[in-house]
């Protein structure tokens, strides 16, 4: 069972629901390594891993890679950001290339409405004759600032450091501000931020998904169980009572090879008497279809007179006892009719059929 797990979570992604596919290839940076660095770190880790991808939305400016190393100004925003002020926040990045803008995820994790509002943004400033923003999501460094409350402003000042700003619905004064040290006090009113983690969430969608298939797979895998148990074979009532004797020859379908000195034991195509050489008699096998009420009655008279008799069923219907009957074992006995009872005469079978009652 857990080589079939692996096998099902190696092939998990085609699992995913579409929504989620989408917003997983929407992620555009991910699996870059969060110990408190730097957006130059973050960024510098991302390109060297290539794990900075981005995605060109229809209609809008491409993304590049360029984008994310020219940014001196951070913007945390957040869907949570009423919509005018968020619209008017973001124009306001409009044709620059320094300033960037990430979210921590997608609005209920799915990226919808998140993505609505971008395209919305996009198409009106195509129309106003302005570039589209560079806006990203980007949950390291959420993680990374510890940005619970937003706008904030993420800015590389002269001196070379990176600083942070609480506030900054105006992007300008939250620079000036921070150029000139006055960063201590939140310089606008900020919200709470509302997306999830999209890189937790999608940790979490997969456990989720994998414990689902792995529920279904056990499901199924008991289904498959029970099925085999009460049988998968059908075969017709013998329509006769007869009695004759046959040798239970096995062939061989491919050569048994002694692992060892790699000599072939056995060759392919030989007949093995599945009985051996053993020519003692006894021992009785019988088979029957359950759900018929006389060879389960049959059944049972055979068991008393001699209770080490092998049952085998074609299916088990009201029988309490016996083993499912499968083409493998049916072809090995012979048997092509229910019910079959055989006889072990020395290294053969007396094979007796009975026509229903």
């Amino acid at each position: 069972m857990e080589q079939v797990r692996t096998r099902m979570t190696a092939a998990i992604g085609g699992l995913f629901p579409k929504s989620v596919c989408w917003a997983l290839f929407s992620l555009f940076f991910s699996g870059v390594a969060v110990a408190e660095p730097t957006l130059p770190e973050l960024i510098n880790q991302g390109r060297q891993s290539r794990s900075i991808q981005y995605r060109e939305y229809e209609g809008m400016p491409r993304n590049d890679q360029s984008a994310a190393n020219k940014a001196t100004t951070v913007v945390f925003v957040s869907y949570a950001i009423p919509k005018n002020e968020l619209v008017r926040l973001l124009e306001q990045g409009s044709g620059k290339d320094d300033v960037l803008f990430v979210f921590r995820g997608f609005q209920n994790g799915n990226g919808k409405e998140t993505m609505e509002l971008i395209k919305e943004i996009g198409l009106n400033m195509m129309k106003a004759n302005k570039k589209m923003p560079h806006i990203m999501v980007y949950p390291q460094a959420f993680r990374a600032y510890n940005i619970q409350q937003v706008p904030a402003v993420l800015h590389k000042n002269q001196d070379g450091a990176w600083y942070l700003a609480q506030g900054g619905l105006n992007i300008n004064n939250a620079i000036v501000a921070i150029e000139r040290h006055q960063y201590k006090m939140p310089l606008s009113r900020q919200w709470k931020v509302s997306e999830p983690d999209q890189a937790e969430y999608f940790r979490e969608q997969t456990k989720k998904i994998a414990q689902e298939n792995y529920e279904k797979w056990d499901e199924h895998a008991a289904e498959l169980v029970q099925k085999k148990i009460q049988g998968e074979m059908t075969l017709p009532y013998a329509q006769k009572t007869a009695t004759d004797t046959f040798t239970p020859y096995y062939t061989v379908p491919e050569d048994v090879i002694d692992p060892k000195s790699k000599k072939v034991l056995i060759q392919k195509g030989t007949k093995i008497n599945i009985l051996g050489s053993d020519t003692q008699n006894g021992g009785t096998i019988l088979v029957v279809d359950g759900r018929d009420d006389w060879q389960v009655n049959f059944a049972g008279e055979v068991m008393k007179k001699d209770p080490e008799t092998v049952l085998f069923y074609t299916q088990r219907g009201k029988l309490q006892d016996g083993l499912p009957l499968d083409k493998g074992i049916a072809e090995r006995l012979y048997v092509s009719v229910v019910p079959t009872l055989l006889i072990k005469k020395g290294n053969q079978f007396e094979r007796r059929i009975y026509k229903r009652k």
